[in-house]
């Protein structure tokens, strides 16, 4: 699943307008701000919205909306992953989600409470093969000490 971005209002109506007809009960709020945000981009505050679709080859899995400073709007969506992917793709961006911590933010919190209860030392174990959460710890100060291989023997 892919996350795209728009600055465009228009090119975000023309592509999310059919899909949010399509449960227009359930997406009547996010079609209304969308009509709302077509005639004046800045109706809502001088921020740009944030507009947001989550993409499976061609095929829309959701879309997003947030009007600064109000909360987000989340569309329907039959794939409950799809809100996953959009939390992941929001905090890589470093939006604020009220109630939800980055893993930055995770890991710098319990880091500094195991530090300041006197452990002298604090260590993690990642996954080698996730640059994205291993740049994360570089940038909260964990630095690599020892690559470590896992083997698992089984019975024949």
């Amino acid at each position: 699943m892919e996350a795209k971005f728009y600055d465009d209002i228009n090119k975000f109506y023309k592509l999310t307008t059919p899909f949010l007809l399509k449960r227009e009960v359930e997406n009547g709020l996010l079609l209304s701000l969308l009509n709302s945000l077509k005639e004046n981009i800045h109706r809502y505050g001088e921020e740009m919205p944030l507009l947001i679709s989550l993409m499976e080859g061609n095929t829309i899995k959701l879309i997003a909306l947030r009007t600064p400073p109000y909360d987000f709007l989340i569309s329907y969506t039959d794939k409950i992953e799809s809100i996953d992917v959009l939390v992941e793709e929001l905090l890589k961006r470093n939006e604020k989600l009220p109630g939800v911590l980055s893993l930055n933010e995770c890991v710098a919190n319990l880091s500094k409470y195991l530090l300041e209860e006197g452990n002298k030392y604090c260590f993690l174990f990642t996954d080698l093969s996730n640059p994205t959460s291993n740049s994360i710890y570089l940038k909260i100060g964990y630095r690599p000490v020892i690559d470590e291989n896992h083997y698992k023997f089984l019975p024949k």
